[in-house]
């Protein structure tokens, strides 16, 4: 080297100049890419400085708040998609294998999460198909309110884009179902520029949808005298998968026939699959996150108006209401640049015309606090990655909203984060409606639905809640956690760690 001391001088300069950067920057404590806190410096103590986790949690500390994070982030993510990795072998498609990992947006189960590496899909021989299972009619027989419905009796090839023949697939050969399970812990990105659309990959068991099938008659069971509704919610895949790659994901339809083929007779079957394969050529589900759109939601809404026999606003009798270069949950999932250049607009729909007025339970640290009143809709600016929220701040909450629609019908929803855009959609509908998560709900379900006087139950739960053991356990523990019980005439609560 003619001018070592050159170089030194200037490889000297950029590593001051990068400790200074690290070192001197302030430190963010949240990523809004990431939708996550960051790692916080740890607590001192003898122990963990013993045990090596003092000194572990400083380096985690000191490399997950970077200054500057999200901005690296992007540059990263851009110089990877600049790379020419491979995709699935068709123009616009990436798959992304996520190595079975576990995703948790507000401990949402996604079964997605790690994404460094795009494969390239091993080919899979096309199952052998069959026409969609009949669905049993939904309408009880002893009840005179609502009017009895009946689910269609065949589900028809959906019509648009990529629904050409589209149909349930037959029961699975291992190697086939070992494939699918794969296809369960991944991600396809497909489309260019405004039509980029970020899609989540499903795999579902026949034993755990009859589960979920089976918690909806035992509600029945519990309240035989409430009516009691179950919905399952297709995801976007279902719409929206290639036909290339549709080999690789799970048959949402059929799973949501298996549900409606257990349902009693005396459970109301909502099925919105037709329905929202009516619309598919509309926006009804988002391309940049893993929820539907507040458009699909009111479709499907409007069906469970139908079903319960109750009035239902036009949505022309909303206020539209848009969030600008919204970019959802699929990018923080998948880091794919095509996802963040491509924002779309997040539109919700406000109703006019009816008076409602929200009351919040929240929880904080498990212990319950006192109801106070609020918004049920909250504004979030342009660019909001948290856009979806907009829905009564989020999930870990009970909901309580009474409107001026008096026909005595008080509806309770049971239901994930696909659930939140429904129930502004059925303010002109029910008298009151009580909005409970499957994963925050620490009151006994008997006495609620007592207390509260509820007619009506509707399990709204999308095709990946209704496809996992720990939706079932946790409706079904609502039903006798923290149950009273009598003590010398007196009603005393049983703590649910001691049921």
């Amino acid at each position: 080297m003619k001018h070592p001391k050159i170089f030194i001088v200037i490889f000297t300069l950029v590593f001051l100049s990068c400790a200074a950067y690290l070192f001197a920057l302030p430190r963010s404590s949240y990523s809004d890419k990431e939708r996550r806190e960051l790692a916080g410096f740890p607590e001192f103590s003898l122990q963990a400085l013993a045990d090596g986790s003092y000194t572990k949690g400083i380096s985690s500390w000191f490399t997950d708040t970077v200054p500057g994070r999200d901005m690296l982030l992007d540059t990263a993510v851009a110089v990877k998609g600049a790379k020419g990795l491979p995709s699935s072998g068709e123009d616009d498609i990436h798959m992304y294998n996520l190595g079975g990992m576990i995703a948790e947006e507000d401990d949402e189960e996604i079964l997605i999460r790690d994404t460094d590496e795009i494969v390239e899909p091993e080919p899979v021989e096309p199952e052998p198909t069959v026409a969609p299972t009949a669905a049993p009619t939904a309408a009880p027989t002893e009840k005179d309110e609502p009017e009895a419905t009946a689910t269609p009796t065949e589900i028809p090839t959906p019509t648009g884009p990529d629904h050409e023949n589209l149909t349930v697939d037959e029961e699975f050969t291992p190697d086939i179902e070992e494939a699918f399970t794969r296809a369960s812990n991944g991600i396809i990105i497909t489309g260019s520029g405004d039509t980029t659309r970020a899609i989540m990959m499903y795999g579902g068991s026949t034993n755990i949808t009859t589960m979920y099938a089976e918690c909806a008659n035992h509600y029945h069971e519990v309240f035989p005298d409430v009516k009691i509704y179950c919905l399952v919610i297709p995801t976007a895949v279902a719409f929206y998968c290639p036909e290339s790659v549709r080999g690789y994901t799970g048959s949402e339809l059929k799973q949501i026939n298996n549900v409606i083929e257990h349902l009693d007779p005396e459970v109301y079957s909502v099925q919105v699959y037709t329905t929202l394969a009516e619309h598919s050529d509309e926006n009804i589900f988002l391309r940049t996150d893993h929820h539907w759109a507040p458009l699909g939601a009111y479709y499907a809404a409007q069906e469970i108006a139908r079903v319960a026999g109750v009035p239902f606003m036009d949505l022309s009798e909303y206020e539209e209401r848009v969030v600008h270069r919204y970019v959802g949950t699929m990018y923080m999932y998948s880091q794919d640049p095509q996802v963040l250049n491509n924002p779309e607009d997040f539109v919700y729909y406000v109703p006019q015309g009816v008076e409602y007025e929200t009351t919040f339970i929240n929880y904080s640290g498990g212990v319950e606090m006192p109801p106070v009143t609020g918004n049920y809709f909250y504004h979030m600016n342009d660019g909001n990655s948290n856009a979806y929220s907009t829905f009564m701040g989020g999930d870990a909450k009970i909901t309580q909203v009474r409107t001026s629609t008096k026909n005595g019908r008080k509806l309770i929803i049971m239901k994930d984060s696909f659930g939140n855009a429904i129930p502004s959609f059925l303010f002109g509908s029910f008298e009151e409606i009580h909005v409970i998560d499957c994963r925050y709900f620490k009151k006994n379900m008997v006495q609620y639905v007592e207390e509260n006087g509820i007619t009506d139950i509707l399990f709204a739960n999308n095709a990946f809640h209704a496809s996992v053991t720990s939706t079932i356990n946790a409706y079904e523990r609502f039903l006798t956690q923290n149950a009273p019980v009598s003590v010398n005439n007196a009603e005393e609560t049983v703590p649910e760690a001691e049921q």
